[in-house]
C-alpha cells in the first residue's frame, strides 16, 4: 500500500490521502533517494493521471517524512490551478504541516492535532569536524525552508515562527492551530456549540441552573427531615426512659446515700428497686426534711421513716410536735431515737438479701 492514494470522485474533483509517513510504505525511502524527487514525483504524477480538476480535497493523517518531497508536494499543490482543501482527521506532524499549508482552506477534524518542531537528520558513521559543521549548515537550511513556508502561509513573522520551532515538539489542538495561521477552520461538530441558537443555549443554562438549584433545595430538606427525624428519636428514646426507668443497682443507691450522709436510707430504697432520679430526689427531699426537722425541734427519723409517704410523714411529724408539747396527753407519742448512731447500710443490705435468700 502507497503512503498516499489519489482518485477521482467526478466533476472535475479529486480525492486525495495521506495517511502515512511521507515517502514511505514502510520504511524511509529517501534514505536511498537523496534527492528527494521519487515520492513528490509518484504523488505528482498521481494527481496529474487524474486529468483537469477544479477541487482537489486532501485529507492527512501523517507524523511526518521526508522534507524535499513535503515541500516539493507544497509547491506542486499551491501552484495547482484546483482549489485546495485540506482536512486534518488524525495528526499532521512535522513536514506534514508544510504539506497542510497548501490548502486554500485547512480544516482540523474533531480531536486532531498539530506539530511542529525543527529538522533532524540521520548520521551514521565517523565524522570530522568540518563534515559535522557542513552537515548542520545543511539542517539549519532545511530549517530556513520550513520557516519560510510557515512565514508565508500563516502569515505570522520569522522570528514567533523560529520561538515557535525552538519549543521542540510542539502539539497544537484546533483552536491554537487556528490561532497560528496553520489551520483555517474546524470541524462543523466542533463549531455545533459556538452556532447553536444563543437563546436556546440560554435556556438550557437556565434549566441546568434550575434544576441544581432544586437539587440543592432537595438536599437542603433531606437534611432538615434527618435532624427532625433524629430529634424524634432521642425525644422518644427519653420517653422511653421516663417510661420505664433502669433501677439503680444497691451499690450505686448505697454510695449515692453516703455521700448525702443519709446511710439510713439506702437499704429500704435498694429493696424498692428506684432509678437513680428517683434516689437522688428523695435524698434532695430528705435533706430538706432534715433541715426542718432540726429547725423545729421534730426527731429527724420520725419524718424520714414515711419520706415516700409525705401524708404519712406529716401526720407524724404533727403528732411528734404534740408529744413534744404535752407529754401528759394519753395519745403520747414517744419522742424519737433522736441524733443515734447511724446503722451500716451495707451490712443492712447484705443481711437483707441473705435473708431473702
Amino acid at each position: 500500500m502507497k503512503w498516499f492514494t489519489a482518485q477521482a470522485s467526478g466533476d472535475r474533483t479529486a480525492k486525495l490521502s495521506i495517511d502515512r509517513a511521507i515517502g514511505s510504505d514502510w520504511a524511509p525511502d529517501w534514505i536511498a533517494d537523496f534527492t528527494g524527487e521519487k515520492p513528490a514525483r509518484e504523488f505528482i504524477e498521481a494527481v496529474d493521471a487524474l486529468g483537469e480538476l477544479d477541487r482537489i480535497d486532501l485529507e492527512i493523517n501523517s507524523p511526518g517524512g521526508d522534507v524535499a518531497s513535503g515541500v516539493r508536494i507544497m509547491n506542486y499543490l499551491i501552484d495547482h490551478q484546483a482549489e485546495v482543501h485540506v482536512k486534518v482527521t488524525g495528526m499532521a506532524a512535522s513536514i506534514a504541516t508544510v504539506i497542510m499549508l497548501a490548502g486554500d482552506t485547512r480544516t482540523m477534524g474533531v480531536g486532531t492535532s498539530i506539530m511542529t518542531h525543527r529538522a533532524s537528520t540521520l548520521m551514521i558513521g565517523f565524522y570530522n569536524k568540518k563534515e559535522l559543521e557542513q552537515h548542520a549548515s545543511g539542517i539549519a537550511a532545511i530549517d530556513d525552508a520550513i520557516v519560510s513556508a510557515y512565514v508565508a502561509r500563516t502569515g505570522k513573522s520569522a522570528e514567533e515562527v523560529n520561538a515557535l520551532l525552538d519549543k521542540g515538539d510542539h502539539y497544537m489542538g484546533a483552536d491554537e492551530a487556528i490561532e497560528w495561521g496553520f489551520a483555517t477552520d474546524k470541524d462543523a461538530k466542533l463549531k455545533a456549540v459556538a452556532s447553536a441558537d444563543p437563546a436556546t443555549y440560554q435556556m438550557q443554562i437556565k434549566m441546568q441552573g434550575e434544576i441544581r438549584s432544586a437539587q440543592a433545595e432537595a438536599s437542603a430538606a433531606t437534611a432538615q427531615l434527618e435532624i427532625k427525624n433524629k430529634a424524634i428519636e432521642d425525644l422518644t428514646a427519653e420517653l422511653e426512659a421516663f417510661k420505664n426507668p433502669t433501677a439503680a443497682t444497691a451499690d450505686e443507691i448505697i454510695a449515692k446515700c453516703e455521700e448525702a450522709g443519709l446511710e439510713s436510707m439506702a437499704v429500704a430504697m435498694a429493696k424498692e428497686k428506684l432509678p437513680m432520679a428517683t434516689v437522688e430526689s428523695r435524698l434532695k427531699m430528705a435533706a430538706e426534711v432534715k433541715d426542718i426537722a432540726k429547725a423545729s425541734g421534730i426527731d429527724e427519723a420520725v419524718m424520714l421513716k414515711n419520706l415516700s409517704n409525705p401524708t404519712q410523714m406529716i401526720r407524724d411529724a404533727i403528732a411528734e410536735a404534740k408529744a413534744l408539747g404535752d407529754q401528759d396527753l394519753d395519745h403520747h407519742h414517744q419522742p424519737g431515737p433522736g441524733n443515734q448512731k447511724q446503722p451500716d447500710a451495707r451490712k443492712a443490705y447484705s443481711q437483707l438479701n441473705n435473708h431473702d435468700a
